[in-house]
């Protein structure tokens, strides 16, 4: 929604909450951040910045990006493709094991690869190296995880390499 169409005492509540929000995400990651390791670090790190840039639009500094839809999209991956999946992949392999996500770390380097092809859709790259290579570019970049989560589905499971559908899941209790 557009900024001029928020109520002013609205748009405060949005900021306070805002703020709160992404404080108490740098907050929580930080006190996680000697407890855990390996692809949970880069996953909390990923939500580190997501919880940043929350918080330089909610005081103010950085509330004209919010505005800008490129912005936004990098702050939607952050948390969904960078905090979320490699959270889930992580959490796979503390309940399965290794052999069960075989592959994460290529996972993480996709997503990385992707995450940082995403500043080539904002201000932040000069439009004078812009063109239609860069819209290509990141179509690409796109397909990284993609295939690399099919590879790890198709051929990481448990049980020798027989896919996911070889993993001894948990049970519905009944």
């Amino acid at each position: 929604m557009p900024a001029s169409l928020v109520p002013p005492l609205f748009g405060a509540l949005a900021r306070v909450g805002g703020a709160l929000v992404g404080a108490g995400l740098v907050v929580a990651a930080l006190a996680l951040a000697p407890r855990v390791r390996g692809l949970w670090r880069v996953a909390l790190g990923l939500l580190v910045l997501k919880a940043l840039g929350q918080l330089v639009v909610a005081v103010g500094v950085g509330a004209g990006w919010a505005a800008v839809p490129a912005f936004r999209i990098v702050c939607l991956h952050l948390m969904l493709l960078g905090f979320v999946t490699l959270g889930l992949v992580a959490a796979a392999r503390a309940v399965w094991g290794a052999e069960a996500t075989r592959g994460r770390w290529a996972l993480a380097a996709a997503v990385g690869v992707l995450l940082a092809s995403l500043v080539l859709l904002t201000p932040l790259w000069p439009s004078a190296w812009g063109g239609a290579w860069v819209v290509w570019a990141v179509a690409g970049c796109a397909a990284g995880p993609v295939l690399v989560a099919a590879g790890m589905a198709a051929l990481g499971g448990a049980g020798g390499g027989r896919g996911a559908a070889s993993l001894d899941l948990p049970r519905p209790r009944s």
